[in-house]
């Protein structure tokens, strides 16, 4: 742990304006996460004028975060529609397997593929389980998905090889992922309208990862769903 803390240490985060009460074992529960590596490497971390740990994100989306780090499961309310803007607080915490359950809550009703952005990485020695690759985007969806993203599967330019990119993967996983060279990130986008999908919310999200000393990303994210 960085100096000062301890697993029983209690901690109190202000989260864009909201502050937080939890546990140090709750927000390392999740190995290689953006909280669990701030803490182990004794991170720096901003703090707000009463000596809370400040993250400037949204402090609404991370009652989900948290709640996910506590019980490994996640929880929404039935009237839930902001899944665009959870998946970027997923993305920026580094949490694949929240990642994917929302990916899940989603497709009970929906077929949905997500389109990433990557750019600017370098290698970090302290997360060798990282693969990386600069400039370059990534396609995700379930794998009963795939069949029917016939645009995307008879485009002319292919996937580079799954082990040559950038994620952070469950050890099991229900997704498929597939890397593309960066140039084709509007193409793909392109293929999957013509397939029938449509952007939630027609935006895109710029998630800015935690700055390490020595790992640094970018990332753009669409969020693409189409009715079953």
């Amino acid at each position: 742990m960085g100096a000062g803390y301890s697993k029983d240490s209690y901690v109190c985060l202000n989260v864009g304006g909201t502050l937080y009460s939890t546990t140090l074992s709750t927000l390392t529960s999740v190995s290689d996460s953006m909280l669990e590596s701030m803490f182990r490497e004794g991170i720096p971390a901003t703090q707000d004028p009463d000596g809370h740990i400040f993250i400037d994100r949204d402090g609404t989306m991370f009652r989900y975060v948290l709640n996910f780090m506590r019980d490994k499961k996640l929880c929404l309310p039935s009237t839930f529609v902001e899944y665009d803007q959870l998946l970027a607080e997923a993305e920026f915490f580094q949490l694949p397997d929240l990642k994917e359950a929302i990916l899940l809550k989603m497709s009970k009703d929906k077929e949905v593929v997500i389109l990433t952005k990557l750019s600017s990485v370098s290698w970090n020695s302290d997360l060798p389980q990282m693969r990386i690759i600069d400039n370059a985007c990534v396609v995700e969806a379930k794998r009963e998905t795939w069949p029917s993203l016939k645009h995307l599967n008879n485009a002319a330019f292919l996937p580079e090889q799954p082990e040559t990119y950038l994620k952070h993967l469950p050890s099991e996983t229900t997704l498929i992922h597939k890397c593309f060279e960066l140039q084709y990130f509007r193409h793909i986008a392109a293929c999957l309208i013509e397939d029938g999908f449509s952007t939630l919310n027609n935006k895109e999200l710029t998630v800015r990862r935690y700055d390490y000393s020595s790992y640094n990303t970018g990332e753009t994210v669409l969020l693409f769903t189409r009715q079953v």
